[in-house]
């Protein structure tokens, strides 16, 4: 008996021919959004990503205010890696805005009057923020050891990551302890990543979060890029990674650990149009047109 196959929609389709039309008459160079596709995309993912948790933009894909202020009215969250990118987020209406790993003290005086937790990329930066505030939430970023059967090189830092600390290190627990810092988020970034990696980081996480019960998010980072190469692999981990997060619930409510997972989405959605101001025919050396 043959299986069921199941079609799913894609990720991007291609843009409308008005929206190339509309930008020839544009000086040049434009940079030109489709706000449909855009939007169509957005859905999906949220389709997708739904029944693990939510989902956050990366600031570092777009600074238009007006482009950032569409994504915002769509309930996306927003993760940010500069002082700069948290302003122009909370200009345009997102709420949370989970920082990167390049904050500094100062920063994070800021930041944490807007209501945001930081996560500490290594113990000393952790050590930096609990002095600061002691007794404040505080969320970590963890190095993920991925198994070499799925690892295949198919990441962007897996095996090097620059970022974060190792769960075991009693460095970062010490710290905790000492400056009685709950621990709320556990953040993992591996760059780009399979469905086989977002299994594997939804299971580690979950597993280091057993021993810290006032973890309530795990942020499984973004590389959505490879994730979907093709959509029904995805669609399928997420939906593996939200039975799982749902069975380490834990606490009084029986409330499991929030997930957010990242994504740039505006790779496919901009067009750059520029206006070519010289060629060369047959070059000499190639014998190409240039």
């Amino acid at each position: 008996m043959s299986g069921v196959v199941r079609r799913v929609a894609p990720l991007v389709r291609p843009p409308a021919a008005q929206l190339f039309r509309a930008a020839l008459a544009l000086p040049t160079p434009a940079l030109v959004y489709d706000l449909d596709g855009l939007r169509r995309s957005v859905a999906t993912l949220v389709e997708d990503v739904g029944g693990v948790g939510a989902l956050n933009l990366a600031v570092k894909a777009c600074h238009t205010p007006s482009v950032l202020a569409e994504l915002a009215s769509l309930g996306l969250g927003a993760d940010v890696a500069s002082i700069g990118e948290y302003r122009l987020a909370r200009a345009a209406g997102f709420d949370g805005s989970p920082p990167g790993p390049s904050f500094t003290t100062a920063d994070a005086v800021e930041l944490r009057a807007g209501g945001v937790v930081l996560d500490a990329s290594s113990v000393e930066q952790l050590e930096r923020l609990c002095r600061t505030f002691p007794g404040s939430p505080v969320g970590v970023r963890l190095r993920v050891p991925l198994p070499d059967d799925i690892e295949r090189d198919a990441t962007t830092f897996g095996r090097v990551s620059r970022f974060g600390v190792e769960a075991t290190d009693p460095r970062w627990h010490a710290v905790l302890a000492r400056w009685g810092c709950p621990l709320v988020r556990l953040h993992m970034h591996t760059g780009q990543m399979t469905p086989e990696h977002l299994l594997h980081k939804t299971r580690y996480a979950l597993a280091v979060a057993e021993a810290f019960p006032s973890v309530d998010t795990l942020d499984l980072g973004g590389g959505f890029f490879s994730l979907y190469a093709s959509r029904g692999g995805p669609s399928r981990a997420c939906a593996r990674s939200a039975g799982r997060s749902r069975r380490g619930a834990r606490g009084p409510g029986g409330d499991g650990a929030a997930v957010r997972t990242r994504r740039r989405d505006l790779g496919p959605h901009g067009f750059l149009f520029v206006s070519v101001l010289s060629v060369e025919r047959d070059h000499r050396r190639s014998g190409r047109t240039w």
